[in-house]
């Protein structure tokens, strides 16, 4: 297992909404399309991410995030409380970690976008001016 560090962690976070982004703009080209499908293909790219299938990096995400409570934003002290009795504080750690991650890589998005839409700019103006 890879020791994760703040920057390991920050590092991961911008990638995934880099990545996901070029992913999006490659398959749709349109931004507002792209747009449209990212919450759903970024669910699916944090529910599959080894920092919350596997329960050893849960803690080190809760660490690191800025949204170690984002899991609040859906479920309840009761809900909580069920799950937690249901499955044991370690069987919500990667609830808890998911939550995490899809909050602080959603915040990254907007800025993601707008820097795929900078570079594709500055791509077709050399392309531009070399045809020139």
């Amino acid at each position: 297992m890879e020791n994760m560090t703040q920057l390991i962690y920050i590092e991961e976070i911008k990638g995934i909404a880099t990545n996901l982004v070029k992913e999006l703009m490659d398959e749709y080209e349109d931004r507002e399309e792209a747009e449209e499908q990212t919450y759903d293909r970024l669910h699916e790219t944090i529910d599959g991410h080894q920092w919350v299938i596997y329960y050893a990096y849960n803690e080190d995400v809760l660490e690191y995030s800025d949204n170690d409570e984002a899991y609040q934003d859906c479920y309840d002290n009761e809900s909580l409380g069920a799950l937690v009795a249901e499955k044991g504080i370690d069987g919500v750690k990667p609830m808890m970690a998911y939550f995490a991650m899809y909050q602080d890589v959603s915040e990254l998005l907007e800025q993601a976008f707008d820097d795929y839409q900078a570079e594709l700019e500055t791509s077709e103006a050399i392309e531009s001016n070399l045809e020139a």
